[in-house]
């Protein structure tokens, strides 16, 4: 376990993985980001029960092409868990020294968050997009009066 370590499983997960789950099958089944092509299979339908739709639900593809696609979002989820699970590995330390910084102050702030990334990482941060075009003299706490004219 990357995250807590085996003596330190939670169960506050459930709610991402079913997330997770969800977005992997939305990317197979409507947006044909899958191995099984550009297919557009589920739509917005079931969810309109009081738009004239009944409360039965009605597969729109057989039972050949639903394993299909729970092998494709399998597939997908268990190649982004992998991924994420290398980048937490990789960047241990880093983690460690965030975790460390929360334990500490709860909350950090963008600029408190950069630097901590910046001692254990040689590539450049990217600033927020809205910091570069804020400085101390383009921005005043007073509103500006407008003219009526």
């Amino acid at each position: 376990m990357e995250i807590f370590g085996d003596s330190e499983i939670t169960i506050g997960a459930s709610s991402d993985l079913k997330a997770v789950a969800s977005l992997a099958r939305e990317m197979v089944t409507r947006l044909g980001m899958s191995d099984l092509g550009n297919i557009a299979l589920e739509s917005d339908s079931e969810r309109e029960v009081f738009l004239g739709r009944d409360w039965g639900s009605r597969s729109e593809y057989s039972e050949e092409m639903a394993v299909q696609i729970d092998r494709q979002v399998r597939q997908i989820v268990t190649h982004c868990y992998e991924e994420a699970r290398r980048i937490i590995r990789d960047h241990r330390t880093l983690m460690d020294s965030l975790v460390e910084a929360l334990l500490d102050q709860e909350t950090l702030e963008g600029e408190d968050f950069r630097s901590i990334v910046k001692q254990f990482t040689q590539q450049a941060i990217k600033e927020p997009a809205y910091a570069s075009s804020l400085t101390a003299s383009s921005y005043t706490a007073e509103p500006q009066a407008q003219s009526l004219e």
